[in-house]
């Protein structure tokens, strides 16, 4: 059952995943800095991590979600579909396995680390 409004975007390629924007539209809460990286640790075939910013030595979080909630799971759904439609044209992906739609992150990972500046 899902209880919050939540749409999430991507906004850019990063190296190893990608940043996006999280919209929690019944709250009125728009959280951008969101990362989904390619991690086979994961069954989803993505590691998400909520917005940090570096101080000092030190990564601070921005914004904090206890992961035993709902709406953390909200989240991890919506950006997982976001990140879905970004790399899988067409929708496609809703005809796709787990298995298949893991395999097209990572390769567009991969393309992505292989053509970005300094990686060459």
């Amino acid at each position: 059952m899902t209880i919050h409004s939540i749409e999430s975007q991507v906004i850019s390629d990063i190296k190893g995943g990608f940043r996006l924007k999280v919209s929690i539209l019944d709250l009125g809460m728009y959280i951008a800095g969101f990362t989904a990286r390619y991690s086979d640790k994961n069954e989803s075939g993505l590691w998400i991590q909520p917005p940090a910013t570096k101080v000092g030595e030190k990564w601070i979080s921005v914004v904090e979600f206890n992961k035993n909630k709902v709406i953390w799971e909200e989240i991890e759904k919506s950006i997982i579909e976001a990140v879905n439609m970004y790399t899988i044209p067409d929708n496609s992906y809703e005809e796709l396995t787990q298995e298949e739609i893991n395999l097209s992150i990572s390769k567009a990972v991969d393309n992505f680390n292989r053509n970005s500046p300094g990686n060459h």
